[in-house]
Order: C-alpha cells, then sequence, then structure tokens
C-alpha cells in the first residue's frame, strides 16, 4: 500500500502484519503505486513504481534486499503523477496532471518517444487484456522486450474513458467512451 504520508508499506496478506516499511522520497504524498508481477531476465525481485504528488515517478525493488532508496527515479510529469500500471517486464505507463501519459522503459535511460497528449488530467490507467478487448485486465505475464499489454484505458478528469493502442497511434485515441460527469478512477 502507498499513502498520502509518503509510505510504502508491504503487507503479509495471511496475518496482516506490516512486513516492511520503505520511506519514499516523494516530496508529498504517493497518489499511486503499481507492483509488477512480470518474470524478467533483469531481476529477480518484483518492482514498485510510485506517483507522486510532486510529479516524481519512483522504482523501488522488493524482494530480500529491499532498498530504501529507489533503484531509479524517471522524471517527465510537469504537475503530480497520479496513476500507473506495469504493460511488461521493462514497461510501465503513468498519467498525470500534466495532460500526458508517459511510456518508461526501464531499461533505457530516457522515456520512450511515446508520450500520449492527453485532454485531461489522467485519473486512472488499465492495461487490456491483449486477447480480449472487451476491458477486462491483463493477468497475462510475458518476459518479452516489447509490451505484452498492447492497448490501456486512460480515465480522464471530464468524465471520459479514453482507449489507446500503444503499438500503432499515439496521437488521438482509438475510443473515447462518455457517460461519467466527473473524473473516472
Amino acid at each position: 500500500s502507498a499513502g498520502l504520508d509518503g509510505l510504502l508499506r508491504l503487507w503479509d496478506p495471511s496475518s496482516g502484519e506490516e512486513e516492511y516499511q520503505i520511506i519514499t522520497y516523494h516530496g508529498r504524498g504517493i497518489s499511486d503505486v503499481a507492483m509488477s508481477s512480470w518474470e524478467s531476465s533483469i531481476s529477480s525481485a518484483h518492482k514498485a513504481v510510485t506517483c507522486g504528488d510532486d510529479g516524481n515517478v519512483f522504482m523501488y525493488e522488493l524482494g530480500e534486499r529491499m532498498q530504501h532508496p529507489p533503484v531509479r527515479s524517471f522524471l517527465g510529469h510537469s504537475a503530480p503523477s497520479y496513476c500507473a500500471t506495469w504493460l511488461s517486464a521493462s514497461t510501465f505507463i503513468t498519467g498525470g496532471f500534466d495532460r500526458k501519459a508517459i511510456l518508461w522503459d526501464i531499461r533505457a535511460p530516457k522515456p520512450l518517444a511515446n508520450t500520449l497528449s492527453l485532454r485531461q488530467h489522467a485519473y486512472s490507467i488499465l492495461g487490456l487484456d491483449k486477447t480480449s478487448w472487451s476491458g477486462s485486465a491483463s493477468s497475462s505475464s510475458s518476459s518479452s522486450s516489447s509490451p505484452s499489454i498492447e492497448r490501456v484505458a486512460i480515465g480522464l478528469g471530464d468524465g471520459a474513458l479514453t482507449v489507446w493502442d500503444l503499438r500503432h497511434s499515439t496521437k488521438a485515441p482509438l475510443k473515447e467512451l462518455r457517460g461519467h460527469s466527473a473524473g473516472v478512477e
């Protein structure tokens, strides 16, 4: 779990006991945490990406040797980074109040070229299952270097849900779904 207190806490769901606590480097609270459950040749440790009200995105390795300092920081949002989801073992996407969604590759020194320009603030991002474009969350895993999740749904501040195909166009969404009167979480 991650909180507005800036702490990242790992819990044992069976006992309800806190196993570990990380004091993050966020200057303000944490808006979201995305846990990677992908197997990777990069590292055997699971990874957590945190999005902060300060606009920063940090990656922490979780495992036997947890590290308090982040393994890596990702700079690119100019306003609070608000949501994240993993796309593969080495890629994830974040959305922010700067009206951007940024695709990151943990192997690259800079963000990938894919920055989605959004009409409104991003409130949520969901990776859509490759085999079922009906909107179910992906539960597949892959160690491929390319994203295994190829489409994402991004909830916007104006009540719209936009669907993007990361393989083709990053200039406009494939679909826009409307129905909410306020931000889509």
